[in-house]
């Protein structure tokens, strides 16, 4: 389905679990520079059954060119360039109810290290890295189960990294960089029908340190190998097929956020206020006080102008989207449906790829030129099912399966 953007004031990134935690409201800044201190935050929660009595969390910095999409963090012996948080979290509870009670906010302010080189930095969190508990005097301690050597910081085999979705610009940027925070589907599997959207996606973006002034087009497509029966029933494979989705049920091309102008108070610095000049009044032995002498200089010397923006930095953008296949294009996905049987690969379902790209067009200027992060890449399967004729017989799927087959373009690694 379809709903109105909603527009955060704060730029969170998306929520994750990891290592029986669950972690919410994960707040990065967009920008810093070398030898700055920058703040972060988060809340965590116990997602196990058991008390968790001590756990130490680890946060660090790795360069990027443009996505953290380029990591891989499966190599056990990975470790972060830049480690510049550690902190034990202590009596994790159980959640109970909504939580609410049991989850801890964990607050805390880094200074960038100074031998950092400017540009785009993944934030990664590194659970267990060293396994601790609480001793008999509420001190933190070394976990018996634990044989680290914290000297050596060597690794504990069961640590977790997780990587944040968002990154951090290290240096002075002179330009806006556009980026797709995260997107995600309602459903990894497609849904071919002549009154549904072929799927949901919800999209997260932002305009990172700076405003974008000029309108913005978020677009989407779908990659999906298929084929076409000739005439005389000859099939020709098609690997790199690509349709154009348009959005909810009007058929939009594409999601525009567009300018919106407002008047904006402009103060020029009055003479006489911070330069030593004293009140006249009150030189001259006049009633007029400081304060009301001031206030009445600036009310004077203030201006309006017309200020307008269409991504605003600091300031998130979530739309919840349905999208859909043009007649033409869905007659020939059903087509495939039918002819799955010859499908190469020989598997049951045809694997694609939903592309959601920001700024399609390359008409805004960006900070180091850097696009890497406009685009999301989901993978979604079309399953060889030929759909029924009738609408009304469509079976709707139960509300667990959608719930398990939720799919993202982000994760734990």
């Amino acid at each position: 389905g379809d709903s109105g953007a909603e527009e955060e004031e704060n730029v969170y990134v998306s929520d994750f679990d990891v290592s029986g935690l669950g972690f919410t409201r994960v707040w990065i800044p967009s920008s810093t520079d070398v030898s700055e201190p920058a703040d972060f935050w988060f809340t965590v929660q116990n997602a196990g059954d058991t008390t968790r009595d001590a756990v130490y969390i680890k946060m660090g910095l790795e360069k990027v060119e443009g996505t953290v999409d380029e990591l891989d963090l499966e190599d056990e012996n990975f470790a972060v360039d830049y480690p510049v948080w550690g902190g034990v979290v202590e009596d994790l509870q159980p959640c109970v109810g909504d939580c609410s009670e049991q989850k801890q906010k964990v607050e805390y302010t880094i200074t960038t290290p100074a031998e950092l080189e400017a540009g785009l930095y993944a934030v990664i969190y590194t659970i267990d890295e060293h396994r601790v508990a609480l001793g008999e005097d509420g001190e933190v301690v070394p976990s018996v189960e634990s044989d680290y050597n914290l000297a050596e910081n060597s690794f504990h085999q069961s640590r977790s990294v997780m990587v944040a979705t968002d990154t951090l610009l290290v240096g002075k940027a002179d330009l806006p960089n556009l980026r797709i925070i995260s997107a995600e589907t309602g459903n990894a599997s497609l849904t071919v029908h002549p009154e549904k959207p072929i799927t949901d996606v919800s999209v997260l973006v932002d305009s990172m340190v700076l405003d974008t002034v000029d309108p913005v087009n978020l677009h989407f497509a779908l990659e999906l190998p298929g084929h076409v029966v000739s005439a005389e029933g000859e099939v020709t494979y098609d690997e790199s097929r690509t349709f154009a989705l348009a959005v909810g049920e009007y058929g939009e091309a594409h999601v525009t956020f567009e300018q919106e102008c407002e008047m904006v108070d402009v103060f020029e610095e009055p003479e006489g206020l911070d330069d030593g000049t004293e009140n006249p009044d009150a030189e001259a032995g006049g009633d007029e006080t400081d304060a009301e002498y001031e206030t009445e200089i600036v009310d004077a010397d203030v201006s309006q102008v017309e200020e307008c923006k269409a991504l605003r930095a600091e300031r998130s953008i979530n739309h919840d989207l349905g999208l859909y296949l043009s007649a033409d294009d869905l007659a020939l996905l059903q087509s495939t449906l039918a002819n799955a049987a010859v499908y190469p690969n020989g598997t049951d379902e045809i694997a694609g790829t939903l592309v959601v790209t920001l700024d399609p067009e390359g008409a805004q200027d960006e900070w180091n030129d850097n696009q890497a992060d406009n685009v999301k890449r989901i993978s979604v399967v079309l399953m060889p099912t030929e759909p029924p004729s009738d609408p009304e017989e469509m079976e709707e799927p139960a509300e667990d399966d959608l719930e398990d087959q939720t799919h993202s373009a982000v994760g734990p690694y």
